[in-house]
């Protein structure tokens, strides 16, 4: 991150800024040599850019009953369970989204959601005859999820 900073500002220092009249200005030498320090932002940049991965990018690009329903997920999934239903997903889905005020969508809509959900690759929807009996698992970490989703206090008090 700080050589990278350094050769902006070794290119910037090659490039002189014109005034409105069109004529250069003499511009300040900069002193790259004085900022040879990795500073904390440059470590937290550095860490952000190497753990945060492509599913992070797409849990926070997603609707927001799309997160909740991946919230829920994540919740019943905690003590170890390996997979629900359609019909217990939904029931915790419904118990979040009435915590929060927020009306919850029809069944019929959460499977849908559940089937985007699963086109993209972050759950794995079974098949059964009842919709309600469809297996769900997650086919991300559900650390991946809490993480994408530790920015927003909404799903921060969810998740706890």
């Amino acid at each position: 991150m700080l050589e990278a900073e350094r050769k902006d500002l070794m290119s910037d220092s090659t490039l002189s800024p014109l005034d409105m009249n069109g004529d250069q200005q003499n511009p300040a030498p900069l002193d790259i040599t004085t900022n040879n320090m990795v500073r904390i932002d440059h470590v937290a940049a550095a860490l952000s850019r190497t753990y945060k991965s492509s599913v992070v990018d797409t849990i926070q690009s997603l609707p927001q009953h799309q997160q909740i329903i991946l919230c829920s997920a994540v919740k019943l999934f905690r003590g170890g369970k390996k997979d629900t239903t359609i019909g217990e997903l939904n029931k915790s889905y419904t118990d979040v989204c009435k915590s929060a005020s927020i009306p919850p969508v029809v069944i019929s809509e959460l499977l849908s959601m559940c089937q985007v959900l699963d086109d993209q690759g972050i759950l794995k929807l079974g098949q059964a005859r009842d919709d309600k009996l469809k297996r769900v698992t997650l086919k991300i970490d559900g650390a991946d999820i809490v993480f994408a989703l530790q920015g927003v206090r909404f799903f921060r008090n969810c998740l706890e």
